[in-house]
């Protein structure tokens, strides 16, 4: 049975605004923590912003991020190499550059546990947004 639903691009992009938001809040955060050599980068230092991924393919995703950095993100015949590539250049700058990644805790995570002295359920937090990786927590519940 064929189905005749039609979603234009625009309908598309409504519906998915929320996530749009959510990338370019990434995008402009990411830019904004960078160090290289102790001095803050703009996005006006970076020569390139290459896309990798599925959805990054789709034409509504690279409008928005056009919009956010100002400039068409790279397109290759294969970008799905460049997730390898660009750990090879990391590699290699990380052994001739001052840079320094500290690696973090995106979000707080915690689970969710039943106090049974206080009837009801309570989030037991075990990393805090921000805690450096690696990390360990020990919790009895």
């Amino acid at each position: 049975m064929p189905n005749d639903n039609v979603l234009t691009r625009s309908e598309y992009k409504k519906l998915i605004q929320d996530k749009l938001l959510q990338i370019g809040e990434t995008i402009k955060r990411t830019v904004s923590e960078c160090l290289i050599d102790g001095e803050h980068i703009t996005m006006e230092d970076i020569n390139r912003f290459v896309l990798v991924g599925g959805s990054c393919k789709h034409p509504v995703i690279t409008e928005f991020i056009k919009e956010i950095i100002g400039k068409d993100p790279y397109k290759s015949p294969n970008v799905d190499t460049y997730v390898a590539d660009g750990a090879a250049i990391f590699h290699h700058a990380m052994n001739t550059l001052s840079i320094e990644v500290n690696s973090g805790m995106p979000k707080t995570l915690g689970v969710d546990v039943y106090m049974q002295d206080k009837g009801y359920t309570g989030n037991a937090i075990l990393f805090r947004k921000g805690d450096l990786l690696p990390t360990r927590a020990v919790s009895l519940f």
